[in-house]
């Protein structure tokens, strides 16, 4: 096999090294290069998640067809080594089987690796047909997963994963820990309906195509695919179910209030500097006046802070558990929300794509 690499291909072989070095078991299995068609196409799979990239215009010239495996080490000092070039460097990259040549564009040998990984082949499962998908902005999908990740991972079953909802003209990511359940929606162009249900590691591990334009989401029930010009992403899922959580945040909810949120994230901010392990329950005091957030400490004092809010009804005191609170204020974008809740229930946080549902400490 003999390829000319330019540096813009680097980004994916440096992918294959990543993937392969998130825990000790990987660093055993190859990643699968194939120069054919006038492409480099990289194959790394695990347990859990199977990428495959693709080389686009430019990015390399296939000059001799082959195929090479690399184990975890190697990749890591090729990547190391074209690091150092400059934008407009190439290298040529020879193998024969047994050992990779690095080689400049004189074809003078830079460097020589060993080819020690063992040649296993790894096929990348497609999906073919009318299988359910939804085309979705690549940073507006990572932003969403971003919002509902401020949910703390606990270890009951259902806040291990994200659930992913492609329903109407939307795709929800919906995370909960018993305690509080987010959801997410972006714009999407769907194929057909589908939910599954995800591991968030494994999701993460998928993090590298926020920088994509496009991607589309795909499911045949049993793995989830995400799909971009440059990848293709296949993980496994979760046999779990999920809570139906959209009966939850349908919920009838008599009172409401609309709050600005740079106005209570600063609050909160500033009462915070009193929490700590003993001292954490937050206070929202509404009545016609408006809203008073604050929090006392038994031994150091308490801090009350007026904020704006047009509020209707009689008056009702909500405690919140300030970490949950702080995150959820502290991950939105919106620049108002609002809150709407009954006495004695759950409160329901609602901005234009968000919804944050959330059990609090008392309402009354």
């Amino acid at each position: 096999m003999e390829v000319i690499v330019r540096k813009e291909y680097i980004a994916k072989i440096r992918t294959a090294a990543a993937l392969l070095g998130r825990d000790g078991a990987s660093q055993n299995l190859p990643a699968q290069f194939t120069a054919k068609d006038g492409t480099l196409i990289a194959v790394v799979s695990k347990e859990t998640i199977q990428v495959k990239s693709r080389s686009l215009p430019n990015e390399v010239e296939v000059k001799e067809e082959g195929r090479l495996f690399l184990g975890k080490q190697v990749l890591d000092s090729i990547v190391a080594f074209v690091e150092t070039l400059n934008e407009n460097d190439f290298l040529v990259l020879k193998s024969d089987g047994v050992s990779v040549d690095l080689c400049d564009k004189s074809q003078k040998r830079l460097a020589r690796y060993a080819a020690t990984a063992r040649e296993q082949d790894v096929e990348f499962f497609t999906l073919g047909g009318e299988t359910a998908y939804a085309d979705v902005s690549a940073p507006e999908f990572y932003e969403a997963l971003d919002y509902v990740s401020h949910v703390s991972t606990r270890s009951d079953q259902f806040s291990r994963g994200y659930l992913i909802d492609s329903t109407g003209d939307e795709l929800t990511l919906v995370c909960t820990d018993t305690h509080r359940i987010c959801a997410c929606s972006v714009d999407a162009t769907r194929f057909d309906s589908f939910q599954i249900f995800v591991d968030r590691s494994v999701v993460a591990a998928t993090s590298f195509l926020r920088k994509e334009d496009k991607i589309r989401i795909k499911s045949d029930g049993r793995s989830l695919y995400i799909v971009s010009s440059s990848y293709q992403v296949r993980t496994t899922t979760l046999c779990q179910g999920f809570p139906n959580y959209r009966r939850l945040f349908e919920e009838k909810r008599t009172r409401e209030t609309e709050l600005n949120v740079d106005e209570v994230r600063n609050a909160l901010k500033k009462i915070g500097t009193l929490a700590d392990k003993e001292n954490f329950r937050v206070t929202f005091d509404l009545d016609k006046s408006g809203l008073v957030v604050g929090l006392r400490n038994k031994t150091f004092g308490e801090i009350a802070i007026p904020i704006a809010a047009k509020f209707g009804y009689v008056e009702s005191t909500i405690l919140f558990y300030y970490d949950y609170i702080g995150k959820y204020f502290n991950s939105i974008k919106d620049k108002t929300i609002r809150m709407t809740f009954n006495p004695d229930s759950n409160v329901l946080f609602e901005g234009e794509k968000t919804k944050c549902l959330v059990l609090p400490l008392i309402l009354v």
